[in-house]
C-alpha cells in the first residue's frame, strides 16, 4: 500500500512517491505511521493524493587556481546544505546536508545531491580550506535542477583549529608560513590545509590565493 509520509496544512495529505510529477491518485487511508514507524490514531478516509517526486540537484563550483590543478585537484570534498530562506546559514540547522566528492565537468567541479523536496531554499557550499558560499532564494521546482554556486574562496587554512574560521586573516598566513616549501610525501611539515590548489606542495601559488582573499568573510553571497 501507500506509505503516507507527510501531512500538510490544507486538510489534505501530501505523499512522497516515484510515480511522476504531480500524479494524482485516489486512496483509502485506514492507518497512519510516523517517521519512527509508530502507529498514529486515524479514522478511515478516502482522499485524492498527489505524488510529488524528490528532486536531484546538480551543484557546481569554480575552483580558484583551477588552471594550476592536477586532475586529482578537481576531486574536492564539498559540503552542500539547504536552509529555510532567511535564516542565518552560519548558525541555523539545515533542512538537508550532504558531504560529496566533486568531479571535473568542463571548468567546474560538480556534485549531485538528491532527495530534495521541491521548494525555495538558501543553499550553501564549502570545501576544505575555503569560505562558505551562499545563494539565496533558490527555487527547486523540477525533478532535476542545476545550481551554479560561484567561485569558492580559498585561504581558510585554520578551519580545522579552534580559532575563528569564518574570516581569512593573519592566523591563516601563519599556517601557510609554517608549511611553506613543504611537499607531500617528502617533507614532514607539509600541511594539506595550506595547499589550496591541491598540487602537493605549499608554494607561491598558495600564498597568492591567500593574499588575494585576505580579510574576506563567510558567507560569500553569490548571484
Amino acid at each position: 500500500g501507500l506509505l503516507v509520509r507527510r501531512v500538510v496544512h490544507h486538510g489534505g495529505i501530501r505523499a512522497v512517491g516515484s510515480v511522476g510529477d504531480n500524479t494524482s491518485i485516489d486512496v483509502t487511508i485506514t492507518s497512519l505511521i510516523d517517521h519512527n514507524l509508530s502507529p498514529i490514531s486515524a479514522t478511515a478516509v478516502s482522499a485524492p493524493v498527489v505524488l510529488q517526486p524528490m528532486a536531484l540537484v546538480s551543484v557546481s563550483v569554480v575552483l580558484q587556481c583551477g588552471g594550476g590543478r592536477t586532475d586529482a585537484g578537481w576531486v574536492v570534498p564539498l559540503t552542500v546544505q539547504f536552509f529555510t530562506p532567511g535564516v542565518d546559514v552560519m548558525t541555523a540547522a539545515p533542512n538537508y546536508s550532504f558531504n560529496q566528492n566533486t568531479t571535473k565537468v568542463g571548468g567546474t567541479a560538480s556534485a549531485n545531491v538528491s532527495g530534495i523536496i521541491p521548494g525555495s531554499y538558501d543553499i550553501t557550499v564549502k570545501s576544505a580550506h575555503t569560505l562558505v558560499n551562499v545563494k539565496l532564494n533558490v527555487v527547486i521546482s523540477q525533478s532535476s535542477a542545476t545550481v551554479n554556486m560561484g567561485t569558492l574562496i580559498e585561504g581558510n587554512a585554520k578551519e580545522n583549529t579552534a580559532d575563528d574560521a569564518i574570516v581569512i586573516d593573519i592566523l591563516d598566513f601563519s599556517v601557510l608560513s609554517t608549511a611553506f616549501g613543504k611537499q607531500l610525501g617528502v617533507d614532514a611539515g607539509y600541511n594539506a590545509q595550506a595547499d589550496f590548489n591541491r598540487d602537493g606542495i605549499v608554494e607561491i601559488l598558495d600564498f597568492s590565493l591567500l593574499s588575494t582573499n585576505f580579510n574576506k568573510v563567510s558567507p560569500i553571497t553569490v548571484p
